[in-house]
């Protein structure tokens, strides 16, 4: 017999009774499971109501039965989740999510149930996971992807998915490393493609498409084109993008499927196209049986995604079409904006292909052409092909008759010549390029995988990548891991050049590369003196006697016949402050001169030209061309607004810059920073106090604003040979400026404020310090960074390249560090 029952949230369900002692008197003794199916509350039963007539109309008080919450999981361990019976354990993801096949008690329906239990997953992946499964397939609804009937969760520690089950097995089970026929491989992948872009459609980027990612429902042993393909595990949709490689290799098999994007770790590129390639890569296996790139090495296989060129499908099975073969090709092309621009254009060219016609990827000849449309329409291709015939032969019998002298022909025939030798022209030089991309790509991967083999302490490995690379492209990375292999096999540290207990303030190198200097603050606790040191890079001894001063050295610049030293002092901080500026000859250490600034505090200084036109005489005395001659003078900045050139030999002040003033700060909290373009065509400045960075052109004598180069005020600033300029800002951002086009890229460096940027000599390379104790390196070119450089014990206030690129200057603390080839 039946009881109704229910809860206190208003469910109802029926259960069995049974009698007691076989006599008239029923006792009610209800199934173990006395909770509800849907909710998981303790049971109550409905009143019984006497539905014939009597006199009175009292209805039975209702007994509630007593019930606690019932447990996570049950005597067997498996988990206990309201109005499901657990019918079987399929198994457990990599990302530990438990699965089983569950009937869905209310319907009778067999489902699959996903289990998350919150005490086995204190990461929250595996729970990640099934967020992320819910959200895409929540809102997806496709015959070719899995449905998801309900998303629940208990007391937040046990969290499941009930999703459409599928009998049968993965495409990779179904396949068993066997290629397919072409036509049932493009059938295939059209069909996945066609989900794919629903899901697209949705703002639902997969990331993780593989065989294994596709179920195949249908009768066992029947062709796989008469099965239902089933797209499947959406784990990753709500992940954030930044852990696919993570995530993936958790996954317990090598990333035969990853995107180069993904593989590279470009956040930026990952998208449709990312997905695009998973199905051309998934194409390529069920046409040769294979993957893309094979690997034994998880390692091994990202460096062959990222670097190099999958073999052509046809060279593995010679069975393959031109068609498809090309269909392939241009799904796996490394830069994704080459590849189909959706995954519905890539269902299109697999249709056009089953259905006869030549793909739009691969340009076919004539004879091809004709000889498709022969075999899809044989009537109407005859019929063209006599009307072409027909119209063929009136043509050429008027140009016979218009011009027997050739002239035409000639004429058209230099045409044709000149234009094909513009389309050899452009060809080779984009085939250069394309090979110079390909050389840059691959020694970046050689130099990451370096960089993982000295931190894992293989210096043999480091040694073998590093000989790899070839000798034109190597840059400072380059010589910075073979000297740290050197130095780690050495057992000695990387250079290192003390000024005691004094902070550094100011870096700098010389022009000629053969001394470096440091100006400091004054010693704490010490003699409360600031000092101005001047080393040998190659031995690390002083090249000059320390120089002492009362203030600390804000500002240091050497000139360009590396003969010279000026050292900007601050003597006072009340009010706008005043400095000195101490020019000091190289070797001899002699103060040439002497320069006081009281009028503000010089916060930075570099040398600089003036450049000036002069008349020429020609012979007679008669005017000539004119020609330019040029000065070298001191560029001087300081937080009273000022920027002006200054005699370095009098202290005169020649020029000055119409730079918009920055507001004067008082007791010395401000700082404005100025960097002198090549050529010293330009001069650029900085405040800490605004958000602003303005460019001089000493040509035209205009002053031009960048207005927000940085999010946040701008901290620092360099320029390249390129005319380039990277201002670092307080939101740990740089900009990298174009200031002919002002056309600026973004990087985002640090976790903190930017201390110092600087260029390379050859501009290819960029050296950013930030607050959060890290240096980074970049490539200009293409915005990757390089190597990061970590084990500062504090933040780097000043970095600097030597001449010849090879070596890194780095202030931190009260040393200069030199990482790169021929330290000491």
């Amino acid at each position: 017999m039946l009881k109704l029952l229910t809860c206190a949230q208003g469910h109802f369900w029926e259960m069995e009774e049974t009698e007691a002692n076989g006599d008239s008197t029923h006792e009610v003794n209800f199934l173990p499971r006395q909770v509800c199916p849907t909710c998981g509350s303790g049971a109550e039963s409905l009143p019984e109501f006497d539905l014939a007539p009597t006199e009175s109309t009292a209805v039975a008080p209702v007994q509630a039965v007593p019930s606690s919450p019932p447990p996570l999981r049950d005597a067997e361990g498996q988990p206990v989740v309201a109005g499901y019976e657990i019918q079987e354990a399929l198994g457990r993801t990599p990302r530990g999510v438990l699965v089983f096949r569950a009937r869905q008690v209310f319907v009778n329906r067999v489902v699959t149930l996903k289990v998350v239990f919150g005490k086995d997953d204190p990461a929250q992946r595996a729970w990640g996971c099934l967020r992320g499964e819910a959200a895409a397939l929540g809102k997806l609804v496709h015959p070719n992807v899995v449905q998801i009937f309900e998303v629940g969760e208990r007391d937040r520690q046990l969290f499941y998915n009930a999703v459409e089950q599928v009998d049968g097995p993965t495409l990779a089970e179904k396949v068993h490393d066997k290629a397919l026929t072409p036509r049932q491989a493009a059938q295939v992948v059209e069909t996945l493609a066609r989900a794919v872009h629903a899901a697209h459609g949705k703002g639902i980027i997969h990331r993780t498409l593989k065989p294994t990612s596709v179920l195949v429902a249908g009768k066992a042993g029947a062709p796989i084109e008469q099965g239902t393909l089933k797209l499947t595990d959406f784990g990753l949709v709500g992940r954030p993008v930044e852990g696919d490689v993570n995530d993936l290799d958790l996954q317990g098999s090598l990333p035969y499927y990853l995107a180069p994007e993904q593989a590279w770790g470009r956040v930026k590129d990952f998208g449709p196209a990312t997905d695009v390639y998973a199905l051309g890569a998934i194409l390529y296996e069920l046409l040769a049986g294979r993957p893309p790139f094979v690997a034994d090495d998880w390692t091994l296989l990202i460096e062959k995604i990222q670097a190099k060129e999958a073999v052509p499908p046809s060279s593995i099975r010679k069975r393959v079409p031109p068609d498809l073969d090309a269909v392939c090709r241009k799904c796996l092309t490394k830069n994704p904006r080459r590849r189909y621009a959706s995954a519905l254009e890539l269902a299109d060219e697999l249709r056009r292909f089953l259905d006869g016609y030549p793909v739009k990827v691969r340009p076919l000849g004539v004879v091809t052409r004709l000889t498709k449309g022969v075999k899809r329409s044989p009537l109407k291709t005859a019929f063209v092909l006599l009307v072409v015939v027909a119209l063929a032969s009136t043509l050429t019998a008027y140009l016979v008759g218009r011009g027997r002298d050739g002239s035409v022909s000639f004429n058209a025939a230099l045409a044709r010549e000149r234009r094909a030798g513009q389309d050899a022209d452009n060809f080779g030089n984009r085939l250069l390029e394309a090979g110079q991309r390909e050389q840059r790509a691959d020694y970046f991967r050689r130099i990451l995988l370096a960089d993982r083999a000295l931190a894992a302490g293989d210096e043999h490995g480091v040694m073998e990548l590093l000989d790899a690379c070839p000798t034109v492209g190597r840059q400072w990375e380059w010589y910075y891991l073979r000297d740290a292999v050197q130095h780690r096999v050495a057992g000695l540290s990387f250079g290192r050049l003390r000024t005691g207990n004094r902070p550094i303030l100011s870096l700098a190198f010389s022009a000629d590369g053969r001394a470096v200097a440091a100006g400091t603050a004054v010693e704490p606790g010490g003699d409360k003196k600031a000092a101005l040191h001047v080393w040998n890079p190659a031995n690390g001894l002083e090249l000059l006697p320390v120089k002492q001063f009362d203030g600390p050295v804000e500002a240091l610049a050497f000139n360009a016949q590396a003969d010279v030293v000026a050292a900007a002092v601050t003597t006072t901080t009340v009010d706008a402050g005043s400095s000195q500026i101490v020019v000091r000859e190289i070797p001899t250490g002699v103060v040439r001169n002497t320069i006081d600034v009281s009028d503000g505090r010089v916060t930075d200084l570099q040398f600089g030209h003036i450049w000036k036109f002069v008349p020429g005489n020609q012979m007679g005395g008669s005017p000539g061309p004119s020609f330019a001659v040029s000065e070298e003078y001191l560029v001087v900045a300081g937080n009273d607004g000022e920027t002006i050139f200054v005699q370095p030999a009098t202290g005169a002040r020649v020029q000055r810059i119409p730079f918009m003033p920055f507001p004067k700060v008082a007791n010395g909290a401000g700082r404005v920073r100025l960097a002198v373009g090549p050529k010293n065509r330009r001069v650029a400045v900085c405040g800490q106090t605004e958000r602003d960075t303005q460019v001089w052109d000493s040509e035209t004598g205009r002053v031009q604003h960048v207005s927000g180069v940085a999010a946040v005020t701008a901290l620092c600033l360099a320029f390249s040979q390129e005319d380039r300029l990277a201002v670092g800002g307080g939101d740990g951002t740089v900009r990298l400026l174009d200031v002919n086009l002002f056309v600026s890229r973004l990087l985002r460096a640090h976790a903190g404020p930017v201390r110092a940027v600087a260029f390379s000599p050859d501009g290819a390379r960029l050296a950013t310090a930030g607050a959060d104790k890290t240096v980074k390196v970049w490539d200009v070119a293409s915005g990757l960074e390089i190597l990061t450089l970590k084990e500062l014990p504090a933040e780097a206030v000043g970095v600097a390249f030597s001449p010849d690129g090879r070596r890194l200057a780095v202030a931190v603390g009260a040393e200069v560090r030199l990482y790169g080839g021929g330290q000491p």
